[in-house]
């Protein structure tokens, strides 16, 4: 299982390299992001959550323990797995078929080598067996070894047995564009899981 955890931090890492960077890499920054975590955190959630299928999505790619796209049992606990675009927020959901599969995730990608280095925790809060943190907003370099026009702010939250992490693009390094996308992503949490009749009365 590890393994397939490694591995898959690695393509994940190299991917936003390209994605974000193009043939450049990352320039390490002090910016300090401005984001309200508690829309999420202080959602009344169901322990466990059963499925995210009210969210809207762009991509799926695990669905009730199955990868859809190479087929067969998904690594790592993962039940699923989905990619949602809205304006200049990215969301990645990963919802587990346990607890502890999501703190091991969520305590990996917080501290794995290109996290700590090109966007480390700026703030971390834990409030009722769930956790939230914010990390510094980073500037990426582009090819030429200077640094591009825009700045990624994220947000990253382990609720239960589900990780969700949201990243935003603005143009400047100080915004308000994490916490509107960590607020709708409240709204969206609440309106999938009262459509699959899951939220606690």
């Amino acid at each position: 299982m590890r393994l397939f955890t490694s591995i898959r931090l690695v393509l994940i890492n190299c991917g936003l390299l390209l994605l974000l960077a193009g043939c450049g890499i990352f320039v390490k920054t002090t910016y300090r992001p401005s984001c309200d975590l508690q829309p999420v955190l202080t959602m009344k959630l169901p322990n466990p959550i059963e499925t995210f299928a009210g969210c809207p999505r762009d991509k799926t790619i695990v669905e009730n323990g199955i990868n859809k796209i190479v087929g067969g049992r998904q690594a790592d606990d993962i039940k699923e797995l989905f990619w949602l675009t809205k304006g200049d927020a990215e969301y990645e959901f990963d919802l587990f078929f346990s607890e502890s599969a999501a703190v091991h995730w969520y305590e990996s990608e917080k501290n794995d080598p290109f996290t700590r280095k090109y966007r480390p925790v700026f703030r971390e809060i834990t409030a009722d067996n769930r956790s939230g943190c914010v990390h510094y907003t980073m500037r990426p370099q582009g090819e030429w070894g200077l640094p591009v026009n825009y700045y990624y702010s994220r947000a990253s939250f382990r609720l239960h047995n589900a990780c969700i992490s949201v990243t935003t693009q603005d143009d400047k390094p100080r915004s308000d564009n994490l916490t509107i996308a960590v607020g709708d992503l409240a709204q969206m949490l609440g309106t999938a899981l009262a459509s699959t009749n899951q939220m606690p009365k």
